[in-house]
């Protein structure tokens, strides 16, 4: 696959992600965006389980095809590959975040804070990743075949608790 296709996975992550949000928090009766996690939308017993986990390893797939688009575009550009394996870390992270779903202990307790788990592994993979990105181009255009779309990474930044 082209690194041009396999970059625009990236664009469609948070698509994927926020319509299963929307779609399958609306089966789960009470649940609340403003006061639950949206791994709660397919923890162990719930009704949305099974298209949460789908939905889930979708992502997870994607972020890896992300990454290897990340990968070829940074060889090509001779730039820093550091990047494309951390957001592919991530993508391996997501597979057990999809597969041990809450509450089950391996999705909240496998990274040095107890209560970060697998989201606190894939989440500093995703930090280090945007500042290598950021650092690296300044500046990251993806040419869809007639639409420009431009990513500042060097302007975004991501805060988390230590």
């Amino acid at each position: 696959m082209q690194p041009r296709v396999l970059l625009l996975f990236g664009l469609a992550i948070p698509v994927v992600f926020f319509a299963a949000i929307v779609i399958l928090a609306a089966q789960v009766d009470g649940y609340s965006h403003v006061s639950q996690t949206v791994s709660e939308i397919g923890e162990s017993g719930s009704p949305a389980e099974l298209p949460w986990k789908i939905a889930a390893l979708m992502v997870a797939l994607f972020y890896l095809l992300f990454s290897w688009g990340i990968y070829q575009f940074a060889r090509a550009n001779s730039l820093s590959a550091w990047p494309a394996y951390l957001v592919g870390m991530f993508g391996l992270a997501s597979i057990g975040i999809a597969i041990f779903e809450s509450p089950h202990p391996l999705h909240n307790s496998i990274w040095p804070c107890n209560d970060a788990g697998l989201h606190g592994a894939a989440g500093s993979c995703l930090v280090l990743a945007e500042g290598g990105l950021g650092r690296a181009t300044g500046q990251v255009f993806l040419d869809s075949g007639g639409a420009d779309f431009g990513i500042d990474c060097a302007q975004s930044h991501t805060c988390f608790r230590t």
